[in-house]
Formats: structure tokens, sequence, C-alpha cells
């Protein structure tokens, strides 16, 4: 059985699922260590909403919603400078109820979440906010890099000595 048909009949059935999310797009707001749970809509669906969509390439994505119209919702990720391709309302599945992070629960409606997701949606913070993160990981990559040549090669001569 496949993942798609179990977390569609999952939230037909059950109405809720917790599911391990993967990648970087909704960086630092959901990570790939959290749990999150998704519930199946029950009320109007808003601008700032993370919604779970099946998406092309037939997995299912959450990201968030920024804009909505009768037909399309319009969907970003937290981490992603470009839009995703509209994605019909129909494909909308689920919406974020809450998620789990080192064994504590947050709640999404939480305000002091509502404002850190507003303003790291507010696009000249988004920006900053993404190359700062982008440049501190080569930053340290790069360190990490540097410090394993260094004692490799003092402990080759180490060994020689």
């Amino acid at each position: 059985m496949s993942d798609n048909f179990t977390i569609k009949s999952a939230l037909d059935t059950v109405g809720v699922v917790s599911i391990n999310p993967k990648g970087r797009s909704m960086y630092p707001y959901i990570r790939e260590s959290d749990t999150v749970v998704i519930v199946r809509p029950k009320r109007q669906l808003k601008k700032y909403d993370c919604v779970l969509f099946f998406g092309h390439g037939n997995v299912y994505i959450l990201h968030r919603l920024m804009k909505m119209d009768e037909k399309f919702a319009y969907t970003l990720g937290d981490n992603n400078f470009a839009f995703d391709k509209p994605v019909p309302k129909e494909d909308v599945v689920g919406v974020l109820e809450g998620f789990y992070r080192r064994g504590k629960y947050h709640a999404v409606y939480d305000k002091k979440i509502s404002l850190r997701v507003k303003l790291g949606c507010f696009k000249p913070f988004k920006v900053v906010r993404i190359y700062f993160f982008r440049l501190a990981g080569r930053a340290i990559g790069l360190l990490g890099r540097v410090k394993n040549k260094l004692f490799k090669k003092a402990k080759k001569e180490d060994k020689t000595e």
C-alpha cells in the first residue's frame, strides 16, 4: 500500500494523521526531526495555514498557504523563494494542527508562533534569514573540512614520529 493512499485514507476515516516530514523547505518552523500532526480541515483555510496537498511528482507536500481563490491554493515553503505551482483546492487534504519537537507539543495557533510565522513570511526578513542560514551552513561546513584536514595531518605526523 502506498503512503499517498494511507495518508489520504487516514484523514478521510480518522480525521488525523501524524507524520515525520522530509526536507528543509519549511525550516526553521518545521524540521525533519519534528513529528507533525495533520487534521482534515474543519474550517475555512486562511493565509499562513500550513496545508498538506498532493503535489507534483506523486508526493505529499506541507507548505504555507499564502493566497487562495475559487479554484487554486497558492503555497510557498518557509525556506523557499519561489511559489509552488498553483494547487487545485481539491488536492489540499489536510492542515497542520501542531507538531512535536523534543517531546514537547506546539500548537500552531499559539500567539507567539503566529507572530513568528507572520514575521518569517515578511519578504525582506525572509530573504535575510534564508541567506543567513545558507551562508552560516556553508561557513560551518568549510570550518569542519578545514578542521578535519588539520587534525588528520597532525595525527599522521604523530604516527610517523
